[in-house]
């Protein structure tokens, strides 16, 4: 009996296997610059291995297996329709249980973001008496450097307004797109762009349609 037992739980531990890597985003928050149409986009990047098999209640066989694992940062011009990653963080910087990435704001050129998580471990779960929240500021050269805490006043808006004559940009997100507005609400607007994240390799990318009429904007730098 013990040895029909034993066979029985080693066929289905071997039945429990992952399938191919595949790419996974998870769009975090947008914030508009103010007073311009530049926003920035904070996403959580993966790669990873879904569970397969019969075996999907036994420890770590029903979850993912995660190959690779970043907070990525994105400034985002619409009016020269750039996207450039200005952040890359591997591995959530050691977090244990990394839980989100935040587009905190702007104070003068730097961007300000904040990542997030608790303790624990796989076995264990989330500790939520240990909260983890590392701060970092990407400078408009492309530097990336953690910071103790965020400056009390920081620029950021879900819309880049002003509320006058024009509006600037007007941001809806979605599970993968964020719809842009221009001269009015995504919806309604006459003048607007998209960006979607590409299924492929995670990235957001415009969507080829004519670019809308738009103020100056800025130079982006890449992060070296």
């Amino acid at each position: 009996m013990c040895g029909r037992v034993t066979f029985a739980a080693m066929a289905a531990l071997a039945s429990c296997t992952y399938g191919p890597i595949h790419t996974v985003v998870e769009l975090e928050n947008a914030v508009a610059r103010p007073s311009s149409h530049v926003f920035a986009m904070a996403s959580i990047w993966k790669r990873k291995r879904d569970p397969k098999g019969f075996l999907a209640t036994f420890p770590d066989g029903g979850s993912a297996k995660i190959v690779e694992l970043e907070a990525r940062v994105y400034v985002i011009d619409v009016a020269r329709r750039v996207v450039v990653r200005v952040a890359q963080i591997p591995g959530f910087a050691g977090i244990p249980k990394p839980k989100s990435v935040h587009i905190n704001g702007w104070q003068g050129g730097d961007l300000y973001f904040t990542l997030f998580g608790y303790g624990g471990s796989g076995w264990h779960g989330d500790d939520v008496s240990d909260a983890r929240r590392l701060f970092y500021r990407v400078s408009p050269g492309g530097n990336v450097e953690p910071v103790e805490q965020l400056p009390a006043r920081l620029e950021s808006a879900a819309q880049s307004g002003p509320t006058g004559d024009p509006p600037f940009l007007r941001l809806s997100r979605g599970h993968a797109e964020i719809d842009i507005g221009i001269d009015g609400q995504p919806r309604s607007s006459t003048k607007k762009a998209r960006v979607f994240i590409d299924p492929e390799t995670g990235e957001p990318k415009f969507d080829p349609v004519p670019s809308p009429a738009v103020l100056k904007s800025e130079p982006l730098r890449k992060q070296n």
